[in-house]
């Protein structure tokens, strides 16, 4: 299962899979997010599983101009802005 918080709904989309999530579907995921919000800005907040650490889900992050804030303890630390405990990216 992944999920998307916002402000505004609290949950507010949820896939669920069979299995563990991969890079293909973590990037479907991706996708199906910026379909359902093709004008909003999007900021997605990850921990430091390996797919979210591929080169090819940044590479679509970007594509999908969603940017991308890790948890501190993810967070490579010369890189990023600490902002009360939380780095970003």
């Amino acid at each position: 299962m992944i999920g998307a918080i916002s402000r505004e709904y609290g949950l507010d989309h949820l896939e669920i899979y069979d299995h563990s999530i991969n890079i293909p579907k973590f990037k479907m995921f991706l996708q199906n997010l910026r379909d359902k919000y093709f004008f909003d800005d999007i900021c997605i907040y990850m921990d430091n599983l390996a797919v979210h650490r591929s080169n090819d889900v940044k590479q679509r992050l970007e594509e999908l101009s969603i940017c991308l804030l890790y948890t501190s303890d993810a967070a490579d630390e010369g890189l990023g802005v600490d902002l009360g405990g939380r780095r970003i990216i």
